[in-house]
């Protein structure tokens, strides 16, 4: 155990702190009162998730938007029942996949410090954590 974690420090930092980042800011954002009502594009994406869950699958109609993230939404409401809570949680665990990823691809295009900078730069902008 000691010689992956020494072995993979790089991109367990890098998964670490955006992880860390997200989860911090999903608690303050929870202690909002409008928290559990979503507006705008989050209610729309919410509402057509649980279409796709209690009415149709397919929908009716042609799409307007790209369904992927609904249908997403859809399996993390299926999962957490309907608590914005636990799906933004679960959602904020593929963002620590995403900080792999990015750090992967700096390492394998430029070496391990690009990559544990790339993976840094997405575990703390502010837009992709918003």
């Amino acid at each position: 155990m000691k010689d992956f974690i020494y072995r993979n420090r790089y991109p367990l930092i890098a998964v670490s702190v955006a992880l860390v980042v997200r989860f911090v800011y999903l608690l303050e954002l929870s202690s909002n009162p409008g928290f559990t009502v979503p507006m705008v594009d989050e209610k729309w994406h919410w509402m057509w998730a649980a279409d796709i869950i209690d009415k149709s699958f397919w929908g009716e109609g042609a799409w307007f938007r790209a369904p992927l993230y609904p249908y997403f939404l859809a399996l993390l409401r299926w999962i957490t029942g309907a608590s914005i809570f636990w799906s933004k949680f679960l959602q904020l665990l593929v963002c620590g996949g995403t900080a792999y990823f990015t750090y992967r691809v700096g390492y394998l295009l430029y070496g391990q410090t690009v990559g544990l900078i790339a993976g840094l730069i997405y575990a703390l902008y502010g837009t992709l954590l918003y």
